[in-house]
């Protein structure tokens, strides 16, 4: 029987730990255990977990210095679990900001069941009305100019599947938002590429790299995740209320998933040698066009960009 080995990054933010952590009590027969990475908190993290949940979830805290990042932690709490992990068993990599419904890993299970030996993702939905498609997984539709295929976005969940013909979609790259991967493919593969991806990008550029391996790359939208959105890093929200200077700094910094620096690491790992350079320019511009746009025409602009995602979205399924 599989078993779950749950793997949350944490760097303060306590209370968002506290409503995903109550989110999985109903839900603890199917895990192993809970590895918390605390990456150097100073908001009593870990006395308040131990003190709520030691007596009723399985959980291990594992320390960080405060500089480990999103990929350093997620590799060293996945190095952490990985000795008492079975073939069989899943590694699930969890954001804290996150609160799960409440049959989330019995449909988890399930799908993994029907799906042997696949890295399984979730949808994030908005935690703000419960109902609005944040994020999902995506296709490669171009390298050279950037084009991607955003899957089932944007939407609602309580949406039909957009033309796709079941509730499961095969892509390129998942989000470690809520992520399922199979013990066997890491022992095999390694995990996140944490030295060149410290923080953005390492979740997807490792779903590609397990996708060329041979691991299908699944998305469901029976499985999410309650996301709270105002958690996330510097400039990677259009309604967030930012300057030119925020943004430019975004395009430097570590914090955001625009850093040039990453976005030339994630080319180099994931695009054709022939397409790193080509995609790399044309990902920037997207990225500054969205950014600066925003600034300029407010919301104006966000409406104009997911109009043409979903008219592509809905085109594009009418070729499938």
């Amino acid at each position: 029987m599989k078993r779950f080995f749950l793997v949350i990054p944490v760097h303060n933010r306590v209370e968002e730990t506290v409503k995903c952590l109550d989110s999985i009590l109903a839900q603890r027969d199917y895990i192993a255990s809970i590895l918390i990475v605390d990456d150097g908190s100073t908001d009593g993290t870990q006395e308040i977990i131990r003190a709520r949940y030691g007596a009723c979830l399985p959980i291990v805290f594992v320390d960080g210095d405060g500089t480990l990042w999103w990929a350093g932690a997620i590799k060293k709490g996945v190095m952490a679990c990985l000795p008492a992990a079975g073939i069989d068993d899943y590694v699930v990599t969890l954001n804290n900001d996150v609160v799960l419904p409440k049959d989330a890993f019995q449909i988890a299970s399930g799908l993994l069941d029907k799906h042997q030996e696949c890295m399984l993702g979730a949808i994030s939905i908005s935690s703000a009305d419960r109902k609005t498609i944040v994020h999902t997984g995506w296709r490669m539709s171009c390298w050279p100019l950037a084009l991607t295929e955003r899957i089932w976005w944007p939407g609602l969940i309580d949406e039909g599947t957009g033309g796709l013909d079941s509730n499961i979609a095969e892509v390129d790259f998942l989000p470690g938002t809520m992520t399922f991967t199979p013990v066997s493919a890491i022992k095999k593969y390694g995990t996140v590429n944490a030295d060149k991806l410290p923080h953005y990008h390492a979740d997807s550029e490792y779903s590609y790299r397990l996708k060329r391996k041979g691991i299908r790359v699944l998305l469901s939208k029976e499985l999410y995740v309650f996301h709270n959105v105002q958690t996330t890093g510097v400039g990677s929200d259009l309604n967030a209320d930012l300057s030119f200077l925020d943004v430019w700094r975004s395009l430097f910094s570590i914090r955001s998933g625009n850093c040039l620096k990453y976005k030339w690491h994630y080319a180099v790992l994931c695009a054709p040698k022939v397409a790193r350079i080509p995609f790399f320019v044309c990902d920037t511009f997207k990225v500054l066009v969205r950014s600066f746009g925003s600034l300029l025409f407010g919301e104006s602009i966000e409406r104009l960009l997911k109009v043409q995602l979903l008219r592509g979205h809905k085109s594009s399924c009418k070729r499938n």
